[in-house]
């Protein structure tokens, strides 16, 4: 359906003619049967087009929250050769937390639990504001093919009642050959009635991969 806009131009005969706008009309299959299109009609397609774009501006924020890191490259020191995962416990030191950890194949799939050790530095403030541990599937190039949620706090933000364990199992993608990790999070000192409901302003903490 193609969309006109036309003037109505002066005639010789009446050469002080103002020129005036038409509507906005709509013709089928290039012909000139044209219907006069409604201002309402033209604003609430406007109005569809402005939804849609914002539903798929939220759907990749989401998409981009749940998975980040997607298409990047991780460090080399960051890099655990899957080939090479021992079973036993390992250690994973980040620059404010530790990752420890048991990780092993079992066919296709990843198998990892262990917990999150907080530094000297974090475990100093007692409130958890928020946090995420990332778990990232890695090619050979050391690029980041999926990304996954290994731990959080869940909705507790006082550090002594935090489930600090972790224990999980993924589908590896195809082509994985290592593993990575990665963190952000942000702690802080209680209010001033001693509760974690108001905060002080605390410290913010990230390592990528």
């Amino acid at each position: 359906m193609a969309v006109i806009a036309d003037t109505v131009r002066p005639s010789p005969a009446d050469p002080g003619r103002e020129t005036q706008p038409l509507k906005t009309t709509s013709c089928r299959n290039g012909t000139l049967e044209c219907q006069p299109r409604s201002e309402a009609a033209v604003g609430a397609h406007a109005g569809v087009r402005i939804a849609a774009v914002m539903l798929l501006s939220l759907f990749l924020l989401a998409c981009a929250a749940a998975a980040p890191h997607i298409g990047k490259t991780a460090r080399p020191d960051n890099r655990i050769l899957t080939a090479d995962l021992p079973g036993g416990d390992s250690t994973w030191r980040g620059k404010d937390i530790a990752i420890v950890y048991k990780a092993a194949t079992a066919g296709p799939d990843l198998e990892i639990s262990g917990f999150i050790e907080f530094s000297s530095n974090l475990a100093k403030y007692p409130g958890v504001n928020s946090f995420r541990v990332y778990l990232h599937f890695l090619d050979t190039d050391g690029l980041v093919l999926d990304s996954k949620l290994l731990w959080a706090p869940g909705g507790q933000r006082d550090s002594r009642f935090i489930r600090w364990t972790f224990q999980r199992q993924w589908p590896m993608p195809p082509g994985t050959a290592a593993l990575g990790f990665s963190f952000r999070g942000s702690v802080s000192e209680p209010g001033g009635d001693g509760s974690f409901s108001s905060t002080k302003t605390g410290w913010e903490v990230y390592q990528s991969p």
